[in-house]
């Protein structure tokens, strides 16, 4: 556990109207009044107000366990992203939360991200479900979960369905997604958690529990309409160049769900094709072109694949695209000892094989980030060279 001097969370807060003192003081009263016994560093910006603001101004008798500091800009003026950059700069803690000054943390919160983040060594980010709420909701009743379930990785990479303070985040791994952040008074967000996500280590909460309320502010919606299409297309671009690795378990078809298959299928042909030097492979055995599929007898395609930068990272996304345009996953695989001595590497399950129940396929690809890679095959002339990622 922290100290005064080494807190175990640092939590960023954006403040920029100075007319809306309450929501704010519902923000930090909602972090400070967390259970669980951490250390928590409030990074506080009010550029925009005209005095600074102590934790006594929110909390009549503050826990010794929680401090604040100002990160205050000057001539920030709205530049959210500017924000963003120096907060966590100005950050002491190995784990970093962000909260706006209009939502709020639910008491267990912090504490419940903070010990799934600890507990994995392999998770950079840590993602809980969040309560969506109306303006008007404390007095209709009217909150309800955003997700029933967690999201997956490849869908937040088409969509922004997790707000910023629905999860935590390893600092080194908040500077350097805060520095590849585009300059955008919109969806900065978005951009920061696609920034992260690239460098892997993405998880859920399990079991996936709210951590805070989102406060749905149509005037906000109203004051950044002339900038949502130019940042939309900011961000198109900017996902366009992350290569954002897409977990084994998404990556495999629900067998006996058509709904998942359907989902499976838009996410891989979404997918653009791509160039990978440091991948190898070969389509060995498919089926016989122009025959017909035969009901009750599936056919085996199968062949071998593997990173020779990194021959210990199996590379299980691999996929046989069938005639009628769905992706069978090619899930079985082998010991291959007569790839691994012709490309000097060692030995591993390089052999990939899978059955599909039609009679054509129109290739076989491996996942590589969120792009898709066509692998050549012995039935086939060259392939056509995709464009550079």
């Amino acid at each position: 556990m922290g100290d005064p001097a080494h807190p175990d969370i640092s939590v960023i807060i954006r403040a920029h109207d100075p007319a809306r003192l309450h929501p704010l003081t519902e923000a930090v009263r909602s972090v400070h009044d967390q259970h669980g016994g951490l250390w928590i560093e409030v990074i506080l910006e009010t550029s925009n107000f005209p005095d600074p603001l102590l934790l006594e101004d929110f909390v009549a008798a503050p826990s010794r366990r929680v401090s604040l500091r100002h990160h205050d800009m000057v001539h920030s003026g709205d530049s959210r992203v500017d924000l963003m950059r120096h907060g966590v700069r100005a950050a002491r803690a190995p784990v970093l939360g962000f909260l706006d000054f209009d939502d709020t943390l639910t008491p267990m919160g912090l504490s419940l991200l903070h010990g799934a983040l600890c507990a994995d060594r392999g998770a950079n980010l840590m993602i809980g479900n969040i309560d969506l709420a109306h303006k008007s909701a404390a007095d209709s009743g009217a909150i309800v979960p955003y997700h029933s379930e967690p999201p997956t990785v490849a869908g937040l990479m088409r969509r922004n369905s997790v707000p910023i303070h629905s999860y935590l985040v390893r600092s080194e791994v908040a500077r350097r997604a805060v520095a590849r952040v585009p300059a955008l008074t919109l969806y900065e967000d978005y951009a920061f958690l696609l920034a992260a996500m690239e460098q892997g280590g993405v998880r859920f909460l399990d079991p996936f529990t709210s951590v805070g309320r989102y406060n749905i502010d149509r005037d906000q919606a109203v004051k950044y309409r002339d900038v949502e299409a130019f940042s939309a297309d900011v961000i198109a671009r900017f996902a366009a160049t992350l290569e954002v690795p897409v977990p084994v378990s998404e990556l495999r078809a629900p067998r006996q769900s058509p709904s998942g298959q359907k989902a499976l299928t838009a996410m891989l042909d979404a997918m653009p094709e791509t160039r990978a030097p440091h991948v190898v492979g070969l389509v060995e055995t498919q089926p016989q072109p122009n025959r017909p599929a035969r009901p009750g007898h599936p056919e085996i395609v199968a062949g071998w694949v593997c990173n020779v930068d990194a021959p210990e990272d199996v590379l299980w996304g691999v996929y046989a695209l069938t005639e009628a345009g769905d992706y069978v996953h090619l899930h079985d695989r082998d010991d291959r000892s007569d790839v691994a001595a012709e490309l000097g590497v060692p030995n591993g399950p390089y052999g990939f094989s899978g059955a599909v129940s039609t009679g054509n396929i129109k290739g076989v690809f491996v996942v590589i980030g969120n792009r898709k890679l066509r692998l050549p095959d012995l039935f086939a002339g060259p392939i056509a060279t995709p464009p550079a990622p």
